[in-house]
């Protein structure tokens, strides 16, 4: 009858030089692995200081639309309008920001406005506002954006600031036709991107 084997652990030599090699290896020093730990976190509040989150909202074509965006705090807002008004199929021309309740400049960048990490803008579509040029002797080009009924009157006083001096030392032609602060552009028959003579009374 033959005798039924089982498995044992072997206790030769070489078992025996196995087990020296591996208590040799679990008493080595553990200095030789090096941890190293990098604080990132002053580099990650350096770029989120950089951006802020905004929610933009607005009505167009009677519907409310939404857009949230991450915007560098120095760049100013309408580096904004390109993307919204291409979202809404919209004229650029007429696009406008308000912050709280506020008009605010598309000149303007989120730093100068004072803007956190968060904030709310609301948007506007002006679709009755053109860009007019008008043009001085020996002064810069003027581009203002105006709404097609507001009266010259308004603008005569917008374009007197500008160029430091009073409404009533300016005189606008259109067409070879004298402008009166009683017309508007729409009653001139204006379109967007037209010019006008300036005349500054000395």
């Amino acid at each position: 009858m033959k005798r039924q084997t089982e498995p044992v652990e072997a206790s030769t030599s070489e078992t025996k030089r196995c087990r020296s090699r591996n208590r040799a290896r679990q008493s080595k020093p553990t200095s030789e692995v090096h941890h190293e730990t990098v604080d990132v976190s002053s580099s990650l509040d350096e770029v989120e200081n950089k951006f802020s989150t905004i929610a933009v909202y607005g009505f167009h074509g009677s519907k409310c639309h939404f857009f949230t965006f991450n915007v560098p705090r120095n760049e100013p807002l309408n580096s904004l309008r390109n993307q919204i008004s291409t979202g809404l199929n919209a004229s650029i021309r007429g696009l406008r920001f308000r912050l709280h309740g506020e008009l605010v400049s598309g000149q303007e960048s989120l730093e100068q406005l004072g803007v956190g990490k968060t904030e709310c803008l609301e948007f506007e579509i002006d679709d009755l506002l053109i860009d007019l040029k008008f043009v001085a002797p020996e002064q810069d080009k003027v581009a203002l954006s105006v709404n097609q009924t507001d009266r010259f009157e308004a603008i005569f006083s917008r374009l007197a600031d500008i160029y430091g001096t009073k409404s009533s030392q300016l005189t606008l032609f259109y067409d070879g036709e004298r402008v009166r602060e009683s017309d508007t552009p729409s009653s001139l028959d204006m379109e967007n991107g037209d010019a006008l003579d300036v005349v500054i009374k000395k």
